[in-house]
């Protein structure tokens, strides 16, 4: 049977919204009413429910991360296992969770972007790689939408992206072998 804050609330002797306080670690709950909660969710096991959570809070601490084509390919790159695992670790570390998608069409990509969106599943978007004229980048900008790109989009203005420096890596490498 799955333990509610409703059971939580009941156990402690506080109302559901006390609970929640306790929760979000709220500073208007004396650390006593703190303690004697957190007890009562330790012994009954309870875990708050995310949907519910997001509704409330107006957040899903969910990010989304959507795939291209180009990433089909990038599986054997150890840059994009590194990259995934970047990701997914701050995201752990800030207690957010990763959505990942993948499609082989711009308008699948689209499509996926959109769904997001719409239905609020996630917080941020993440584009990993861009196309030429992008749909996902033009839709995310025009909905103001938090979204970044790793790799350099060819509309930049307004865009949060991040690349290599392949032209400084270079140049640095060749001024080592000459100097």
């Amino acid at each position: 049977m799955n333990v509610t804050i409703n059971d939580v609330a009941k156990a402690a002797g506080v109302s559901t919204s006390t609970v929640s306080r306790v929760i979000s670690d709220s500073p208007r709950i004396s650390e006593e009413t703190k303690q004697r909660v957190r007890k009562v969710i330790k012994e009954l096991n309870y875990h708050p429910n995310a949907i519910a959570r997001s509704l409330a809070n107006k957040s899903s601490k969910t990010i989304g991360l959507i795939l291209n084509t180009e990433a089909e390919t990038l599986v054997r790159n150890p840059f994009f296992i590194q990259a995934m695992t970047g990701i997914s670790q701050y995201a752990q570390e800030n207690s957010y969770n990763v959505m990942f998608a993948y499609n082989k069409s711009e308008d699948g990509d689209l499509d996926i972007a959109v769904r997001y969106v719409n239905s609020r599943s996630v917080d941020g978007i993440i584009l990993f790689t861009s196309r030429t004229n992008d749909k996902c980048i033009d839709f995310l900008t025009r909905n103001n939408f938090p979204f970044s790109v790793i790799g350099r989009p060819d509309q930049t203005e307004g865009v949060l992206w991040v690349d290599n420096d392949n032209f400084q890596a270079t140049y640095q490498v060749t001024n080592y072998l000459i100097m």
